[in-house]
């Protein structure tokens, strides 16, 4: 029941940003008007996520993710019954409490998984959710697409906020084993999240693989998101056709890593894990000289595979190593760590491949990404995902244990 409802949130989400900008558009707002939209969501899971990481581990999760489905169905279905002429501040708030909504699930989900599955499924059901996710995001455009065509843009913001509702639907199903505080003190919110940023600190593997993220995402990635489509753009008269090839290539790779995700168990998860990453460096050289289209399509193909296979390695061993009441936390403070520079790096980008040129830029953002892959590796923790040493009082016993929820 907890895939299902997870399922059907990953289905709501591509649907709400590709009916908001057709708003935007249908309404004259201009590039300027979907900017500030989108700027709204991405700001409030940037500025709320360590928030909703304390209430992940100070209320019971389910509570926390019907709480966040219902925000966002509520949010949705406030902009379907306005009136047509309202302002883009308006817009921009909503869309806002969407994204405040997403702070609340996320962490969340990622922390209920190891209390509801046994430890020798959990792997598997990280693969099994990421795979999902796959699909979502590949169906999710090509089903918004077909809904604002075919009924419009209010109808298909009614479609979204309905997955949503029905989410709330299943997660009434799942039953949480109750977690016991330690201590019948309430410390305020700024106590909770300081604590879990020393769980982050004092295990060396996250708090550097947090910081390797946050590099690749803002020095890699964006580069990757901000000029593929130039690019392709430089590569014959089907620029879309070639833009979209490389996009639904890497999706797929993606998928295919979810699901190889699941069945892998190496004796040292870290080293695997970072290894993997090294295709998308190949990618963005790739994009920098003139490569071939039938071998880029496949470096992109690989590159997908071994980004997920990161993401399912890294997401068990954080659920195995960090004790249950901390790791709602920790998975926000890797969620803020993650995105906080992305918006950044994508502006930087756009400004320097002007004056550089694309293929410059392309060419450090592949030496960043694989430094900050390999470098880290020199320690033993990050090879292994795990600490190696207990780290103070929050340290919880080794094995299934240190995940279980007290009884």
């Amino acid at each position: 029941m907890l895939w299902a409802g997870q399922t059907l949130s990953a289905i709501g989400d591509p649907i709400f940003p590709f009916a908001i900008a057709f708003w935007s558009i249908e309404n004259n707002r201009g590039a300027s008007g979907i900017g500030a939209v989108f700027a709204a969501r991405a700001l409030a899971v940037v500025a709320t996520v360590v928030v909703g990481g304390v209430f992940a581990d100070r209320l019971p999760r389910r509570q926390v993710m019907i709480a966040a489905d219902v925000i966002r169905a509520i949010a949705i279905l406030s902009i379907v019954i306005a009136p047509g002429n309202f302002s883009i501040w308006y817009l921009s708030t909503l869309v806002f409490v969407v994204g405040l909504g997403e702070s609340l699930f996320r962490p969340a989900f990622r922390a209920i998984m190891p209390a509801l599955l046994p430890p020798e499924d959990l792997q598997q059901g990280n693969s099994l959710t990421s795979a999902t996710n796959k699909i979502a995001n590949l169906a999710g455009p090509a089903l918004a697409g077909l809904l604002v065509a075919t009924v419009g843009v209010r109808q298909s913001l009614i479609v979204t906020a309905a997955t949503f509702l029905c989410s709330v639907l299943t997660l009434l199903w799942v039953r949480e084993p109750k977690r016991v505080r330690e201590t019948t003190e309430q410390p305020s919110i700024l106590r909770e999240a300081k604590e879990g940023l020393v769980a982050v600190l004092e295990r060396r593997w996250i708090a550097l693989e947090t910081v390797a993220a946050m590099l690749q995402l803002s020095l890699s990635v964006a580069p990757w998101i901000v000029l593929l489509p130039i690019v392709a753009a430089g590569r014959g008269d089907n620029q879309e056709a070639i833009y979209s090839t490389l996009l639904i290539t890497m999706g797929v790779g993606s998928f295919v890593g979810a699901l190889a995700g699941g069945r892998l168990k190496p004796r040292q998860p870290g080293l695997v894990a970072s290894l993997a990453l090294l295709p998308f460096s190949a990618v963005l050289v790739a994009l920098a000289l003139p490569t071939p289209f039938l071998i880029l399509v496949a470096l992109q193909f690989l590159a997908g595979v071994g980004v997920e296979i990161y993401t399912i390695l890294w997401t068990t061993a954080v659920q195995n190593d960090v004790p249950d009441s901390l790791l709602g936390r920790v998975f926000a403070f890797d969620e803020l760590g993650s995105r906080a520079l992305l918006p950044l790096g994508m502006v930087l980008v756009g400004s320097l491949a002007d004056q550089w040129g694309a293929a410059a830029i392309l060419v450090v953002a592949a030496t960043i990404n694989g430094v900050t892959a390999v470098a880290p590796l020199v320690l033993p923790d990050v090879r292994a995902f795990s600490s190696r040493r207990r780290v103070g009082r929050h340290r919880a016993p080794e094995g299934a244990a240190a995940r279980q929820p007290v009884s």
